[in-house]
């Protein structure tokens, strides 16, 4: 789609971004209804926008000139598109459905917008995998044609420096990498049409994140609005720009409001952080000293939004800890007391946590007795 947004309104619905997966998807479901099986997924090889500009000389911009010549195949200026490949330009203009100005590209404010509005789009329609096309220019800038700039970063010889679908798309992946599509946000206004114009609109996809965070990817097609999307009660709520950007709003009648337009904005609800041990209260064993080990499992973890960094150690050598840190929602704490070498008596100590949420301790308590006296009752269970 090198000339238009993935999106694009005015033109034919089956022509943008979401009829070709649409069609892609429909196409799929028939043959496995017909032949039996399971549904593959449905990769995207290849999407990407050129940012070249007429002014370039590796871009193609005009049927005038020397860089037209006969070839083989009319088509192949279509996907050469450069000087390099001259003898593969033919002089279509005599054609008058083919418009060679329109390949020039996007410019990269656009390129960057794209990006995001396309990946929203595919991974609302279940698409498992997309290349971008391309990180940087595998030829370097050497083969000098139209499809080498729609790289992310410049050539070599400019340090490889990003452009701003790099910044984009750094940003896409922070707020949507461990996300999951959950289907149209409250504000969504686009309406698919496969055989008609595509409609002008406002687009609101709704993801939630492994941390339990709400992120509602928001833009319009065309033109540009104030909007106030509906908050959930309890959330702190902080606007994205496509860059990475925090945007400024206003808590409006339990909305925040703020303005959109091309370039897609992230809002994201966090849940308060809040950590939690299971259980919190006392550890305590009778043990002797000839007994094995006796295991506790302690559970952590952080019921908000965010992640949870964590250290673990005991405070007295009778009892270990294992794993002594770790880094995720939730996870397990084995803490093990062991009364070898212990003389009779009563012991004291501490499961100390260290937390990106603060400190907490859990206390310790190990009974030695030469001959502990255990009582065992039967446990019945009623399905």
């Amino acid at each position: 789609m090198p000339t238009v947004a993935p999106d694009q309104p005015g033109i034919y619905g089956s022509v943008t971004l979401w009829g070709r997966i649409s069609t892609s998807k429909n196409w799929m479901d028939s043959r496995t209804k017909s032949r039996g099986g399971s549904l593959r997924p449905i990769w995207i090889s290849e999407l990407g926008w050129s940012t070249c500009t007429a002014g370039e000389s590796d871009c193609y911009a005009s049927t005038s000139g020397a860089a037209l010549a006969d070839a083989a195949d009319p088509l192949d200026w279509r996907l050469t598109l450069g000087p390099s490949a001259s003898g593969s330009y033919v002089a279509e203009a005599a054609l008058s459905d083919v418009s060679t100005q329109a390949l020039v590209g996007v410019g990269e404010d656009a390129q960057a917008s794209y990006l995001v509005r396309a990946h929203g789009i595919a991974l609302a329609l279940g698409i498992s995998h997309l290349n971008w096309l391309q990180l940087e220019d595998k030829f370097d800038g050497s083969a000098r044609n139209f499809w080498e700039e729609t790289a992310m970063l410049r050539t070599v010889a400019q340090g490889y420096a990003r452009k701003q679908a790099a910044t984009a798309y750094e940003t896409l992946t922070a707020q949507l990498g461990n996300a999951a599509y959950r289907g149209a946000g409250p504000l969504h206004g686009y309406k698919h049409v496969n055989n008609g114009s595509a409609p002008t609109a406002r687009f609101n996809l709704r993801f939630a994140s492994d941390d339990a965070r709400i992120i509602d990817l928001i833009w319009r097609n065309s033109g540009a609005e104030t909007i106030s999307m509906p908050l959930e009660p309890g959330y702190a709520v902080e606007v994205i720009s496509r860059d990475g950007a925090r945007l400024p709003f206003q808590i409006v009648n339990g909305g925040a409001r703020f303005s959109i337009g091309g370039a897609p904005v992230y809002m994201v609800q966090s849940k308060p952080p809040k950590l939690t041990l299971n259980p919190a209260t006392e550890l305590a064993a009778v043990m002797a000293p000839a007994d094995p080990a006796l295991p506790f499992t302690v559970r952590i973890a952080n019921e908000g939004s965010g992640q949870l960094t964590w250290q673990a150690q005991s405070s007295v050598g009778w009892a270990t800890v294992s794993p002594t840190a770790g880094q995720a929602r939730s996870g397990s704490i084995e803490l093990r007391m062991q009364a070898t070498q212990l003389k009779p008596g009563v012991y004291r100590g501490a499961l100390k946590l260290t937390t990106s949420l603060g400190n907490r301790e859990v206390p310790l308590r190990l009974v030695v007795m030469e001959k502990p006296y255990r009582l065992y009752v039967p446990l019945v269970g009623v399905p």
